[in-house]
C-alpha cells in the first residue's frame, strides 16, 4: 500500500489565497502535488518570503512589524555571525544555541 501524502497550506484570510493555494490554482493539474525545488533556500529568500505570505493573509501591521523585527533583525544577524546561509544548516541544535545566545 502507497504512502498518500496530501499538500496543506494555510487556509487564506478573506479574499487572499496563499502562495502555494496560487501555484497549485495555475497549474494545469490542480490536483496534483507542486514540483519540489530543486535549488537549496537561502535564510533571506525563507524570510521574504514568510513576510509576503504574512502581509497577504492580511495580518496586523504592528503583527508584520513584530515578525519583520524578529526574523531579519535578531535572527538573520545571528545566522550571518553563524555563517549561515541556508535554511536546510539550521537544525534543531542550532536553533536552541541562538535563544540561549539571547537573540542578539
Amino acid at each position: 500500500m502507497a504512502n498518500t501524502f496530501a499538500v496543506v497550506s494555510r487556509p487564506a484570510v478573506g479574499n487572499v489565497p496563499s502562495p502555494l493555494s496560487r501555484v497549485i490554482e495555475n497549474s494545469e493539474n490542480p490536483t496534483a502535488t507542486p514540483d519540489r525545488k530543486d535549488e537549496p533556500v537561502t535564510i533571506v529568500q525563507a524570510i521574504t518570503e514568510y513576510l509576503a505570505d504574512a502581509e497577504a493573509r492580511e495580518l496586523a501591521d504592528a503583527t508584520i512589524y513584530k515578525l519583520d523585527i524578529f526574523f531579519r533583525k535578531q535572527f538573520l544577524a545571528w545566522c550571518k555571525v553563524e555563517g549561515y546561509n541556508l535554511l536546510r544548516v539550521v537544525r534543531h541544535r542550532e536553533r536552541g544555541c541562538w535563544r540561549m545566545a539571547g537573540r542578539s
